[in-house]
């Protein structure tokens, strides 16, 4: 008997039809526009039946993908359009993970999906993140000039893999540079980007529950680094 991972190429078509009618079911019969929507999805899901490898790939994140849909509450669905993107990260965040991915498939994928979740908020948090060319707009400098800043660990750029980098919107004022960041980030250049963002946003024991964003906000730029400065001292512990 064949295992899930060595599917025939009959099996990995029966796995797309099967997609495709979970499609259908999903489909509200009252409304014409989005039936039309979904007809459009299930036409690519046909065409990638005469590609066996890719066929797999997308039955198999269609099962992830429904399986937190049938989780997921009606009432919590967002009432404006948000990305493909943001909604998977919602979807998987919030029917919990480890029930939605089969633990056969891989132990760590739980993990793994948590991690993105909270990459996709930093990236939303406090107004969102910005491009290296809207950065460039914003400070009137080179994309060279801020490309030495961040190697110099004095800008958070973000890495999204083959979405490329962004800049937290909160690193910035109407005046260039929020200040203090850079005093504070000196503290923290043993930490990774990431990490270096989540230290700003989430609460602080040493600042007494508030974030260091806050209190750099409040112009308290000593007290921040002290927090900063704990902070890498707990680390390298």
């Amino acid at each position: 008997m064949l295992s899930k991972r060595h599917k025939t190429g009959a099996d990995r078509k029966k796995s797309v039809r099967d997609a495709v009618s979970r499609i259908r079911q999903k489909a509200p019969q009252d409304d014409g526009q989005r039936d039309t929507l979904i007809e459009k999805r299930v036409q690519r899901m046909r065409q990638l039946s005469s590609q066996p490898r890719k066929a797999a790939i997308v039955a198999s994140i269609l099962d992830t993908v429904f399986n937190a849909i049938e989780q997921y509450p009606v009432d919590k669905l967002p009432e404006q359009p948000i990305s493909g993107t943001q909604m998977l990260v919602k979807l998987l965040e919030e029917t919990e993970a480890e029930r939605v991915i089969p633990a056969e498939d891989d132990p760590l994928e739980g993990a793994r999906v948590r991690g993105l979740a909270a990459r996709e908020r930093l990236l939303k948090a406090e107004g969102g993140s910005l491009t290296v060319s809207q950065v460039v707009k914003m400070l009137g400098i080179s994309r060279q000039a801020i490309h030495k800043r961040c190697s110099k660990g004095k800008l958070i750029a973000l890495s999204t893999s083959k979405r490329g980098y962004f800049f937290p919107q909160w690193q910035f004022t109407d005046k260039g540079i929020l200040p203090g960041l850079e005093e504070v980030l000196a503290f923290l250049d043993e930490d990774d980007p990431w990490m270096q963002a989540s230290f700003m946003l989430n609460p602080n024991i040493w600042l007494d529950g508030a974030s260091p964003l806050e209190m750099l906000r409040q112009g308290k730029i000593n007290e921040v680094i002290m927090a900063a400065q704990a902070s890498g001292e707990q680390g390298a512990a």
